[in-house]
């Protein structure tokens, strides 16, 4: 009962970032990334710097959004979790979930922030991203394993961090000059 309850409570935690990361991030997201592409085709450079500079303010904005909204959404459920748990006869604490649900809210950022990189066409930064957060997670498993099993959800909160942390950064590097890793690929 308590592993089903717990897996339920992350799904219903990240649900709200992946309904806005879908339904309106994209949307929004997909536009200005239109007409970045129609001014790289068609434009000249003062239409391409334009059109660059808004698509770059778009994604830093909504970016933001859907972290905030996706850690505001977990640490509210995390919440929620402990008192229905509670209700339900089983004693849970806030520290028990908050690693867990916190490892699905970084793994959901860092995949927020992968499929931007298919938008321009980055398989080789999604690919080191996704194999660096497979590394970590098996690294820190494997030592929880080991010396530490009742720390079950660091490897998914240090894995999802780490990957997280590493496509942001790539993301921003990718950003700064964007023209550049859009037509010099």
């Amino acid at each position: 009962f308590y592993a089903g309850t717990g897996v339920n409570m992350i799904l219903l935690c990240n649900l709200p970032g992946v309904l806005l990361f879908e339904c309106l991030f994209r949307k929004q997201f997909y536009a200005k990334y239109n007409m970045y592409i129609a001014a790289i085709e068609e434009g000249s450079f003062e239409i391409i710097e334009r059109e660059k500079i808004t698509l770059q303010k778009a994604l830093k904005l909504q970016l933001v959004f859907i972290y905030v909204m996706q850690f505001v959404a977990s640490v509210v459920f995390t919440e929620l979790s402990v008192i229905w748990m509670r209700d339900a006869g089983t004693f849970v604490k806030s520290v028990e979930l908050l690693p867990l649900e916190m490892g699905m809210a970084f793994v959901f950022c860092m995949y927020y922030t992968i499929t931007f990189f298919c938008y321009f066409s980055g398989y080789k930064e999604s690919f080191v991203i996704t194999t660096v957060f497979a590394v970590v997670v098996m690294a820190v498993a494997v030592y929880c394993y080991v010396f530490a099993n009742t720390f079950y959800a660091l490897p998914l909160f240090i894995g999802g961090g780490i990957g997280w942390l590493v496509a942001f950064l790539m993301l921003r590097k990718s950003l700064k000059d964007l023209n550049a890793y859009m037509l010099c690929k």
